[in-house]
């Protein structure tokens, strides 16, 4: 039977390939390299076991589960897949070779603002990234409660009794109301308040901030958990500094994916080895960092005074102390769950960052994530709440970063 053939046009160059292929090969049709990689730098060439060039000028980042057939010994070269749990650059044109065999009987000129890659890595970085972008399934709140305490349970082996338990104790020598465990406090919370009436609960601020706290972490559960690297980091959602960090973190996250950005989640590296949570890769500055931070003091019900000197002393400590610098460039998140103070904190950390701001020149900005205040109105009971997290978000630059800042927020102020 004769093999179908069929023509598609790329860059100018007329590419002939066949439909009965089971993965993508590009088959060098003469003893000419198949692709010539212009990156301003010199490369070593891709060449096959037999010594014939493939690829001059190649990098492994550009060309990702590639198989290239040699002219001149038939054999199968493969180029490396795409890192399990890694992401592909931001602001790159990306070729898609689908199941296909590919005749290249003319070299194919590239540069690094495009990626050749089989249909295999883009699949896997699209199943990564698809569930962020989904909204959060609508549910009744006491719904959203037995969920909750079903996945804090799974991640703490089965630990929600013993740390509410230990919440209840607190409550009688602390006037603290969530210092130790955050969620089981939450939790707690908002089920002793059930046979509460609306009024009650509509003024109770600890309510609101108990309902944000379970919303927060449902929210961002439900978006990464499938997420190769969550299962690194989801068992210490328990702990007080802990929980407010991984759900800050998780929340930028959720906003700079939703803005366009492939954020990749930071692995686990060792004992004592200090790594910037988050990164965006991106093809002119290489990886982006985010450093993301949640300050006792910024969280709800904490006893310190919210002085100006108070905010002013957290930003300079984890500028000087924090792991964004000239080394790791990229921006700082604040996440704070203290509402009712907003506009206080962005107002000092603006003119902080300002003052301070040329000896940190490898920090782009200040990304300010705050929960806001808002009112439950129920139609029946408690159990309508609202429909997205209110979250207030405020970025503030650094007019003494030292390179471009490529770095772009979600398309709202709300999850």
């Amino acid at each position: 039977m004769p093999r179908v053939c069929n023509e598609i046009l790329y860059d100018g160059t007329l590419l002939t390939y066949s439909t009965d292929a089971i993965f993508p090969i590009v088959k060098q049709m003469t003893h000419s390299p198949v692709i010539h990689l212009f990156s301003g730098k010199i490369h070593d060439d891709l060449k096959c076991k037999c010594g014939n060039t493939l690829i001059t000028g190649y990098i492994k980042d550009v060309f990702l589960s590639v198989a290239i057939e040699c002219n001149k010994c038939n054999e199968l070269t493969l180029t490396p897949k795409l890192p399990y749990g890694e992401i592909l650059p931001n602001g790159l044109g990306l070729f898609v070779l689908e199941d296909r065999e590919y005749f290249i009987n003319a070299p194919l000129f590239l540069d690094l603002r495009k990626i050749m890659m089989g249909n295999t890595t883009l699949r896997q970085d699209q199943k990564m990234f698809d569930p962020v972008r989904q909204p959060l399934e609508s549910t009744t709140f006491q719904d959203i409660v037995k969920k909750t305490q079903d996945i804090y349970n799974v991640l703490t082996k089965n630990s929600l009794s013993k740390h509410m338990c230990s919440v209840r104790r607190s409550k009688r020598t602390s006037e603290t109301p969530n210092a130790e465990y955050p969620l089981p406090w939450a939790l707690d919370y908002v089920t002793a308040a059930e046979n509460l009436s609306l009024k009650d609960v509509s003024e109770d601020k600890n309510f609101i901030a108990a309902t944000q706290f379970i919303l927060s972490f449902f929210d961002v559960m439900s978006r990464w958990k499938h997420h190769p690297v969550f299962e690194e980091f989801g068992e210490v959602f328990s702990g007080r500094k802990a929980f407010h960090h991984n759900v800050s973190q998780l929340m930028a996250a959720t906003i700079m994916v939703q803005g366009g950005n492939r954020v990749g989640l930071a692995k686990a590296i060792g004992e004592g080895i200090r790594t910037p949570d988050m990164y965006v890769n991106f093809a002119e500055i290489g990886r982006f960092h985010i450093e993301v931070k949640a300050p006792e003091a910024l969280q709800w019900a904490s006893n310190t005074p919210l002085t100006d000197n108070v905010i002013e002393l957290i930003l300079k400590k984890h500028l000087q102390k924090g792991q964004t610098n000239s080394n790791n460039r990229g921006i700082l998140v604040i996440g704070c769950t203290r509402f009712g103070s907003i506009g206080r904190i962005n107002k000092v950390f603006k003119n902080t960052i300002k003052a301070i701001g040329r000896s940190h020149r490898g920090v782009a900005g200040i990304y300010v994530l705050q929960n806001r205040d808002f009112k439950i109105i129920a139609k029946n009971g408690i159990e309508a709440l609202p429909e997205m997290i209110p979250i207030s978000q405020v970025f503030l630059a650094n007019e003494h970063y030292k390179g471009d800042n490529p770095f772009r927020r979600g398309p709202s102020a709300r999850l």
